[in-house]
């Protein structure tokens, strides 16, 4: 095991924490007959680079309009880390948890997101993206999300970060998601005492590091309006 490259290193932890991955994603993501055309918001300039390279460009979490909205889903991953892990079995995770903080701002990175709207006429939208010009609402219909693909420096991207996940509004809600994935985690680890330590390269670290892919989708009740 000592000897597996990082790739197959990846493909044993995906296989390892599939269950859990599944069970997290139904929170975000809906059947694809569910989902309702999604509005992208932005103004003339906007529109014309989209139409003239096909494609639109996420951003970095750090250059968005709020920045400190992922600063909120760091600190309500940290209340649940707080919360529960007097509660948890696998010492593992514990261990894991007492430095989610540090991990999730690590990532913070490397995160970048591109917003969507439920509402097609919703006026905030229109104050935040237009930037005092003309607005435009592009809308996507469910049958072409397949089209959406995601590449990040030439390369095609695969997973969650890769999709339209839904955001999940307010401190209540929010809490309760990411507690029940901890202790799905958590189940799932005392199952499962077979899973052992690969040499440079932790299991449980490395799924509880690529959270940092959902915690931009975790916001404020103030927000709700936006409908992401």
């Amino acid at each position: 095991m000592d000897q597996m490259t990082l790739e197959n290193k990846v493909s044993y932890v995906d296989f390892l924490w599939r269950p859990i991955i599944e069970d997290y994603e139904k929170y975000f993501f809906r059947p694809k007959p569910l989902i309702p055309t999604l509005y992208h918001y932005t103004n003339l300039e906007g529109l014309y680079g989209i139409l003239q390279s096909n494609s639109l460009w996420a951003s970095n979490i750090n250059f968005i309009n709020d920045s400190s909205e992922y600063e909120y889903g760091i600190a309500l991953f940290e209340d649940v880390a707080r919360h529960i892990k007097g509660d948890l079995k696998s010492s593992r995770l514990r261990d894991v948890l007492e430095n989610i903080s540090e991990m999730l701002k690590i990532g913070k990175e490397n995160t970048y997101c591109a917003s969507f709207c439920e509402n097609k006429d919703l006026l905030s939208q229109w104050r935040g993206y237009s930037n005092g010009n003309v607005g435009i609402a592009i809308g996507f219909e469910n049958t072409h999300y397949s089209a959406l693909n995601c590449y990040y420096e030439g390369k095609l991207v695969s997973g969650i970060d890769s999709k339209p996940c839904k955001v999940i509004y307010g401190y209540e809600e929010g809490f309760k998601c990411i507690e029940g994935l901890f202790h799905k985690m958590d189940d799932f680890l005392a199952n499962n005492e077979e899973i052992k330590f690969i040499k440079d390269y932790e299991p449980v670290q490395s799924i509880v590091f690529s959270l940092n892919e959902i915690v931009p989708l975790f916001k404020d009740k103030a927000f709700v309006e936006e409908d992401e």
